[in-house]
C-alpha cells in the first residue's frame, strides 16, 4: 500500500483577531481536505497535517466548548482564537 502526504493547496492563514501579535498558529487546507497548522513564527519549519475528519473533530470541540475557555469561535468571521490573547496557565488545563 503506498501513502501519500498530502500537500498544501491554499494560502496559510491566521485569524485577523490575532493583529500583529507573534504567538499565532496559521492554517492551510490540504489536497486531502484535512488541514495543515504551522507556527507563524517559524514558516519553514514543521507543520501538523490533519486528516478531514481529526479538523472536523476538533472544530465541533471548539465549537461546543469542550475545550472550555482556552479556545473560542468568532461567530462573525468563524475563526478560531484564544480567549483573552493567551492560553491560561498550565493549572487550569
Amino acid at each position: 500500500m503506498t501513502s501519500t502526504t498530502p500537500t498544501v493547496v491554499g494560502p496559510f492563514v491566521k485569524a485577523t483577531a490575532s493583529g500583529q501579535q507573534d504567538a499565532c498558529l496559521e492554517v492551510a487546507p490540504l489536497s486531502d481536505g484535512g488541514r495543515a497548522v504551522r507556527d507563524s513564527k517559524n514558516q519553514h519549519g514543521p507543520r501538523l497535517h490533519f486528516t478531514p475528519a481529526q479538523w472536523a473533530a476538533f472544530t465541533d470541540g471548539v465549537k461546543s466548548d469542550a475545550y472550555g475557555r482556552l479556545l473560542r469561535v468568532n461567530q462573525r468571521n468563524r475563526r478560531l482564537t484564544l480567549s483573552g490573547g493567551r492560553p491560561p496557565p498550565p493549572s487550569a488545563w
